[in-house]
């Protein structure tokens, strides 16, 4: 949880996407207990080394125009020093001139390189599922 994302969203005077790139720094990431808090961060994350995970949208696929309600667009992921293609599913609306919506997408840990916690029988998931909300507004 946490992990306030910060980016930039391009959109074209027909509010299309013509680009974006989200970062969230890793720092922010809670889990509701601070011992694991910093076992993920420092042992895990490695967030000394790797502090923010970044993604990259891809629209050269989008149809023109405006964009549909739901979705799906290529990006790359950047985690733990390692860049991977993730497939975003999003749900979109235009607002006068903001773009608002949702996004998901699933990783698997052990594909970015970070280590899966084991600790007294317990093992954390080695899938992660990643949501967020945004609000694009012109400047």
């Amino acid at each position: 949880e946490g992990g306030r994302p910060t980016g930039t969203v391009v959109l074209d005077g027909t509010a299309r996407l013509v680009g974006a790139t989200v970062k969230v720094k890793l720092d922010d990431l809670t889990t509701g207990i601070a011992l694991r808090d910093e076992h993920m961060k420092t042992k895990y994350l490695e967030i000394g080394k790797y502090p923010e995970a970044v993604l990259v949208l891809d629209p050269s696929a989008l149809p023109s125009g405006k964009l549909p309600e739901d979705l799906t667009i290529s990006g790359k992921l950047t985690l733990h020093g390692v860049t991977k293609p993730v497939s975003v599913d999003f749900s979109l609306k235009t607002q006068g001139s903001a773009l608002t919506g949702d996004g998901r997408f699933t990783i698997d840990l052990d594909d970015f390189g970070v280590a899966i916690p084991k600790y007294m029988g317990v093992t954390v998931a080695e899938t992660v599922q990643v949501q967020c909300t945004f609000r694009a507004v012109k400047q």
